[in-house]
């Protein structure tokens, strides 16, 4: 399995990790899709809040919650893809976002009750493997409780107790200053509009390429701070013209 990055997004967090399966996607429907679901659905038991929306309170309409109300649910998406290269995509070499950037499910970035936290997109390339695409919305959580929510769901694929705790929804632990004012509904509606109107990584003048890295154990350990800081970005490129 390889984890790596997906194209950049300032309002959500994305992954994609890469499985080798050299087996028909006949095999993968009914030896791997049933308990990829069926784990996630376990996951998202302890992990409800992702399951629901960025509504208003119920009790309080100037403030915010992610809350759950019937009908609301996780879009998974299963595609499959025979045209492209599988091992391409996450050489250490060049990558067009173009081509990564259709492995993960699509967020909206509006305000509504309607838009998901989560979505989770499933690529097979018969007979090579297949790519777990997962994005989750800012508003629900930062990258490290994203990858908490990972580890979790790959505990319990490998039928292993997991060693993240369990996470915790005790806002009373969480002290707010007085001076600290709180957004109201327009706030929030405001700042979604701002994002939606700046350009997007696609669109920029001119191309843009995106490149793995490999950080083995030991070098991560022994260059400390700059590597924990190098580790926090996207590493991007752009080509000059000419």
């Amino acid at each position: 399995m390889l984890g790596i990055g997906a194209v950049p997004d300032l309002t959500a967090v994305s992954r994609l990790f890469f499985y080798d399966y050299p087996h028909p996607i006949s095999d993968f429907t009914v030896f791997v899709l049933p308990p990829l679901k069926s784990f996630l659905s376990a996951t998202l038991y302890h992990f409800y809040p992702l399951v629901g929306r960025f509504r208003c309170s119920a009790d309080d309409n100037t403030k915010f919650q992610l809350r759950y109300t019937g009908g609301d649910f996780v879009p998974l998406t299963v595609t499959e893809c025979t045209d492209g290269n599988f091992t391409d995509l996450f050489g250490y070499h060049d990558h067009s976002p173009s081509k990564i950037q259709p492995l993960v499910s699509y967020l909206s970035v509006g305000f509504s009750d309607d838009d998901p936290l989560l979505a989770v997109q499933i690529t097979v390339f018969p007979n090579k493997g297949f790519v777990v695409g997962v994005k989750i919305s800012h508003v629900a959580c930062d990258g490290r409780n994203f990858m908490h929510f990972i580890r979790y769901w790959a505990a319990t694929c490998r039928g292993e107790p997991s060693v993240e705790p369990l996470p915790s929804f005790d806002r009373t632990i969480v002290s707010i200053p007085e001076t600290l004012s709180i957004a109201s509904p327009d706030d929030v509606k405001q700042y979604y509009e701002s994002i939606s109107d700046s350009p997007k990584p696609a669109t920029l003048s001119e191309p843009v390429v995106m490149r793995s890295f490999k950080f083995r154990k030991k070098t991560s350990r022994s260059s400390g701070d700059e590597f924990r800081s190098g580790a926090q970005v996207s590493w991007w490129c752009a080509r000059a013209h000419g």
